[in-house]
């Protein structure tokens, strides 16, 4: 036989009708039911106010009283309720808490009673063989009965005394029968207050075995953070950490500074005097400078060392490239890069000026350095027309 499908999960306020074959009016001394007389059935009941549930819900709900396939139940429709209007239904299994037993008779050495709580169940449109399910007795008692804290039925006797109905948490039935099960720690109420909910969760986190744990943690975390902020190892650390904290920002900074000079070294021309000697070593940043030739004409001669990292010299009058370095006699890969010509060694750029009143008399050499090289080492003397 297949199983039935769940049509939807529901939950809500339940009363309904229970049979079991145990005898609950049992005295002191006396032996507990053999076998699976202390099993509950309920063969019908009532969902009052339904609302639409979930799976993830339904699994992870308090649970006192556990049961599989049950018939003729009815779902009332209410405010969030999957159905429309009220109907009979059949729960493929059910979960029920704060169980409360009443109306308690004992006919035919099997016990009936009323037994009501909050419901969370699988509902399914099947119906299950229930042809053992007895007819409903017809005067109540007034025993009342209560799950205790490990999920049996209890019952208060008229002398005092509290009797627990047998039963093992791990068993099942496959039919309708229902097995107590342990409870889950119910989540806090809603608070009233933002005191209350403080409370609520602070209440749950001491009473739920893994929130025992989360509060440890906090714990330690709290003695960690006291011994470093009130001891003298703790202030050390503290104050190393902030330490280094500062040195990497003012590092940063200062990188951030460098790069931005050397933008504007890049397009700030350095003003020269013809016959001075212009040198460098360090990062290989391109560098230029400006000579103002006079009213004579005559040879601009450019001499220049570029020593072992070879570097590229040009030489530029009025923004027109008249003369650069290109030694072809390297047997490395920097002869050209990019179509222009570097050099390694020493030589001289010549240039023939010649002067006109209607033009600006500006020349500028650019030093541009090798890109495959982090550092470089140049030198160069401008001669200009006396």
């Amino acid at each position: 036989m297949t199983m039935p499908r769940p049509l939807f999960h529901v939950c809500g306020r339940f009363e309904g009708s229970m049979m079991t074959f145990q005898d609950l009016h049992l005295n002191p001394g006396d032996p507990f039911p053999d076998g699976s007389q202390h099993l509950i059935r309920i063969y019908r009941g009532v969902v009052y106010d339904a609302k639409e549930s979930t799976l993830i819900r339904f699994e992870e709900s308090p649970c006192e009283v556990y049961g599989k396939e049950v018939n003729n139940i009815q779902i009332n429709a209410g405010e969030g309720s999957p159905v429309k209007h009220d109907r009979i239904y059949s729960l493929l299994e059910f979960k029920l808490s704060r169980v409360v037993i009443t109306g308690v008779q004992t006919i035919n050495n099997r016990t009936y009673g009323n037994i009501s709580g909050w419901i969370e169940a699988a509902v399914t449109d099947g119906f299950f063989d229930d042809t053992n399910i007895p007819d409903q007795p017809t005067s109540p008692s007034n025993t009342n009965y209560t799950p205790d804290d490990t999920g049996n039925v209890r019952r208060v006797g008229s002398d005092g005394q509290i009797y627990v109905a047998p039963g093992s948490p791990d068993t099942s039935e496959p039919w309708n029968g229902v097995t107590p099960r342990p409870p889950i720690p119910p989540l806090p109420p809603k608070p009233s207050t933002p005191v209350d909910y403080v409370k609520n969760i602070w209440r749950w986190l001491a009473d739920y075995n893994g929130g025992r744990w989360l509060l440890r943690l906090l714990f330690f975390i709290l003695f960690l953070l006291l011994i470093y902020k009130f001891t003298e190892f703790g202030r050390q650390t503290i104050c190393y950490f902030k330490t280094k904290s500062i040195e990497r920002k003012i590092a940063a900074v200062i990188l951030e500074r460098q790069k931005l000079q050397n933008i504007i070294n890049q397009t700030r021309p350095n003003v020269a005097q013809c016959g001075s000697q212009q040198q460098f070593e360090g990062a290989n940043i391109e560098q230029t400078f400006t000579y103002t030739l006079g009213k004579e004409s005559g040879p601009v001669t450019v001499s220049y060392e570029m020593f072992v990292v070879p570097d590229r010299l040009e030489v530029m009058f009025n923004g027109q490239l008249v003369a650069s370095t290109n030694d072809w006699l390297m047997s490395n890969d920097y002869k050209l890069f990019e179509g222009r010509g570097f050099s390694d060694s020493t030589g001289v750029l010549i240039y023939d000026y010649r002067y006109n009143p209607k033009e600006a008399s500006e020349l500028t050499i650019r030093v541009i350095p090798n890109p495959n090289v982090p550092t470089t080492k140049w030198e160069f003397n401008v001669e200009c027309p006396q």
